[in-house]
C-alpha cells in the first residue's frame, strides 16, 4: 500500500478519498463513537493543588536556606522535607489511609501491613508533584499537586503536606531562634563588660594624667611658657618683698632700734612667727601711708585664669563631661581660688613714712608697727617661694609629659579606639538580639511572614484524566486517520476499472471512445431512494451517535453535576436543557422584535 500510494500524487489521493467520502466520513464517525464511548470506562484521576510562599526573613534566612547553596540543592531539600517518605506517612496516618491494615498482638504491622503501608505511600509519592513557579532572591512561590483516584485525597493530600511543612518549619525556627537569643543576649553582656571595663580604664587613666592629656604637644609648651611667666612674676614680686624687708630694716637702724627677725614654730598653727629684739633709740611716729595693688591677689587672679584656661581645654579639646573627675577637681580649684580672692583686699599699704618723737609711748608703737609689716613682709617672701616652689614642680612635670608625650598619647588613643569599638560591638549585638526577639515574638504568635499558604487545594468536581481535549482530539484525529485508512484499503482492493488509463494500462489496447453506465427506470429509483431518503436517515443517525457520544463525554468530564441526569434520561435531559435555555433565549429575542 505504501508503494500505491508513493506512486500517487496528492491530487490523486484526494480524489480517491472523494471517490470514496461516503465510506471515509462513516469510518471516521464510528471511530469517533466507539474512542468516546470507551473513553468513559477509562478510570478517573484527581489533580489537587496547594500554593504557598517562602519569604527571606530574620529566621527564614539561617533555616530555610543557606548562603552559596545552588536551587537544584534547594529543590531536592525541599522536595524531601515537603514530600519525603516520612512526611508523606504523617499525612497518610492523618488522613486514614493506613487504617485497617494487619496487624499482630502487640499493635505492630506484619510483614504483609507493612508491605501494604509502604506500596501505598510509594504510590502517594510517586503522584506528588512540586514545581517552582517563582523563583527570586526574596520570595519563592511553590505549588505542591497530589494526583489520586478520590477527589476527597486530590484535595486533602497537598493541603496536609503544606500545613505540616510550615507547622515543623515553624518550630524548627521557634526553636533555633531561641537558642539564637541566648547567645545573643551571652554575647550582649559579655560585650557590656568589656565595655565597661575600658570606660574605667579611661578613668583611672585621665585621673593619673590630670590635665595633662592635650591634643598635641603644642599645648603643653603653651602651658610651660605661662608657668614661665607666672615664675618670672613671682620673682618680681619675690625681689620687690625682700627689697620692702631691706627698707623696713633700715628704717629701724636709722630709729636707733636693732632688730632680728626669726620664724618661730607653736603648736597651734603651721604659720612662722616674728621675734623682735629692740634696743632704746630713736623713735619715730608713722604720719603718712603709701598703698599699692596687692601682690597676692594677683597671684592668686593668675592662677584662677590658668584654671579656667585648663577647665575650658578639658571641656572643648577633651570632651570631658562635668562628671569626669578631672572637670570636678578643676572646678573645685577654681571655687575656692574665687572665695580666696573675694576675702583678700585689693590694696595694701606698701610704705610709711615715721617722724620723730619724745614720747615713749609713740616710739613704742612705731617700732611695734614697723615690726609689724616686716612679719607681714617675711610672710608675703614665703608665700611666694611656695608658689615659686609649686610651680617649678608643675613645670618639671609637664617637661616630662612633653618627654613622655608620644607613648602616652598612644596609650590614650588605644584606650578610646577599644571603647569605640566595644561600644559598636554592643550595638551590634543588641540589634540582632532585637532582631532575633522581634522574630520570635511574631512566631511564636503564629504571625509568620516567612511561610504563607497563599492557596489551598479546592473540592475536586472535574477530573484531571482523561481531559476533554485529549479524548475529543484522539477521537477527531483517530477518526480521520481511520477513514483514511478504510478508503485506501477498499482502493486497494479494488479491482474494477474506473478510468480510460486504467483500461488501456490493464489491456494494452486502444480506447477510442466511452459508453456511460445503461441504468435503468427500476435502479434509477433505487438510487433516488438511497440519495434521498437512507442516506440523509444513516446521516442523521451517524451524527446524532455522534452527538450523543459527545455530549456524554463532555458532561462526564466538564459537568458532573448534571451526568447524573443525561445518564438517568438523556431525552429528558435535554428536553429540560431546551426548556430552561434555548426557549427563554428565543422568547425573550420575540419580545425585543
Amino acid at each position: 500500500m505504501t508503494k500505491i500510494l508513493q506512486d500517487k500524487t496528492p491530487r490523486d489521493i484526494l480524489r480517491i478519498v472523494y471517490r470514496r467520502k461516503r465510506l471515509f466520513l462513516l469510518g471516521a464517525a464510528l471511530f469517533a463513537i466507539i474512542t468516546m464511548l470507551v473513553a468513559r470506562y477509562i478510570p478517573v484521576r484527581y489533580t489537587g493543588t496547594a500554593i504557598f510562599e517562602r519569604r527571606t526573613d530574620i529566621a527564614a534566612g539561617h533555616i530555610l536556606e543557606r548562603e552559596g547553596e545552588s536551587f537544584e540543592t534547594i529543590k531536592l531539600t525541599l522536595q524531601h522535607e515537603l514530600a519525603g517518605r516520612h512526611a508523606v506517612e504523617q499525612v497518610a496516618e492523618e488522613l486514614g489511609l493506613l487504617r485497617g491494615l494487619p496487624r499482630d498482638s502487640q499493635g505492630n504491622l506484619t510483614i504483609a501491613g507493612e508491605m501494604t503501608k509502604q506500596d501505598i505511600v510509594r504510590k502517594l509519592m510517586d503522584n506528588i508533584k512540586i514545581k517552582w513557579k517563582v523563583r527570586s532572591r526574596n520570595l519563592d512561590l511553590i505549588s505542591v499537586s497530589a494526583t489520586h483516584s478520590d477527589p476527597r485525597l486530590a484535595q486533602e493530600i497537598p493541603n496536609a503536606l503544606v500545613r505540616n511543612y510550615i507547622n515543623k518549619v515553624s518550630e524548627q525556627i521557634v526553636q533555633r531562634l531561641m537558642n539564637s537569643r541566648e547567645f545573643l543576649l551571652e554575647q550582649v553582656s559579655k560585650s557590656e563588660l568589656r565595655l565597661k571595663e575600658a570606660l574605667q580604664k579611661k578613668i583611672a587613666f585621665e585621673t593619673k594624667h590630670a590635665g595633662m592629656l592635650p591634643e598635641s604637644p603644642g599645648a603643653l609648651y603653651e602651658r610651660i611658657q605661662r608657668i614661665d611667666d607666672n615664675i618670672s612674676v613671682l620673682e618680681k614680686q619675690e625681689k620687690s618683698s625682700r627689697m620692702k624687708v631691706a627698707r623696713l630694716k633700715s628704717q629701724l637702724s636709722a630709729m636707733g632700734v636693732g632688730a632680728t627677725t626669726q620664724p618661730v614654730f607653736t603648736n597651734s598653727t603651721s604659720q612662722p612667727t616674728t621675734q623682735e629684739t629692740i634696743s632704746p633709740q630713736t623713735t619715730t611716729l608713722p604720719v603718712e601711708y603709701v598703698q599699692e595693688p596687692n601682690p597676692e591677689r594677683k597671684r592668686l587672679e593668675d592662677q584662677l585664669r590658668q584654671f579656667e584656661e585648663q577647665l575650658s581645654m578639658a571641656i572643648t579639646i577633651n570632651h570631658m563631661t562635668d562628671n569626669h573627675p578631672t572637670v570636678k577637681t578643676l572646678k573645685s580649684k577654681i571655687a575656692e581660688l574665687k572665695e580666696r580672692i573675694k576675702k583678700m583686699p585689693e590694696w595694701v599699704v606698701a610704705r610709711k613714712t615715721f617722724r620723730l618723737t619724745d614720747t615713749p609711748l609713740s616710739r613704742q608703737l612705731a617700732v611695734q608697727m614697723i615690726m609689724a609689716d616686716i612679719s607681714a613682709a617675711i610672710s608675703e617672701l614665703e608665700a611666694i617661694e611656695r608658689e615659686k616652689e609649686r610651680l617649678l614642680k608643675r613645670r618639671k612635670s609637664l617637661e616630662q609629659l612633653m618627654v613622655n608625650f608620644a607613648p602616652v598619647r598612644q596609650e590614650y588613643d588605644q584606650i578610646l579606639e577599644k571603647i569605640d569599638k566595644d561600644r559598636r560591638e554592643l550595638e551590634y549585638w543588641q540589634k540582632r538580639l532585637s532582631e532575633v526577639q522581634i522574630a520570635l515574638a511574631a512566631e511564636a504568635a503564629k504571625r509568620r511572614t516567612h511561610l504563607n499558604a497563599v492557596q489551598l487545594a479546592q473540592k475536586q468536581i472535574r477530573p484531571s484524566f482523561p481531559s476533554l481535549w485529549m479524548v475529543l482530539g484522539f477521537a477527531i484525529i483517530g477518526g480521520l486517520v481511520f477513514g483514511g485508512g478504510l478508503v485506501f484499503a477498499a482502493n486497494a482492493l479494488d479491482r474494477t476499472i474506473s478510468t480510460t488509463d486504467e483500461a488501456i494500462e490493464q489491456f494494452n489496447v486502444p480506447v477510442h471512445g466511452v459508453i456511460s453506465e445503461i441504468i435503468t427506470h427500476r435502479q434509477r429509483i433505487m438510487n433516488r431512494i438511497k440519495k434521498w431518503v437512507v442516506g440523509p436517515i444513516i446521516t442523521l443517525l451517524v451524527l446524532m451517535c455522534l452527538a450523543a457520544a459527545a455530549m456524554n463525554i463532555i458532561l462526564w468530564l466538564r459537568y458532573p453535576q448534571y451526568y447524573a441526569s443525561w445518564k438517568a434520561s438523556p431525552i429528558g435531559f435535554i428536553y429540560h436543557r431546551v426548556a430552561e435555555t434555548i426557549l427563554p433565549a428565543l422568547s425573550n429575542l420575540l419580545l425585543k422584535r
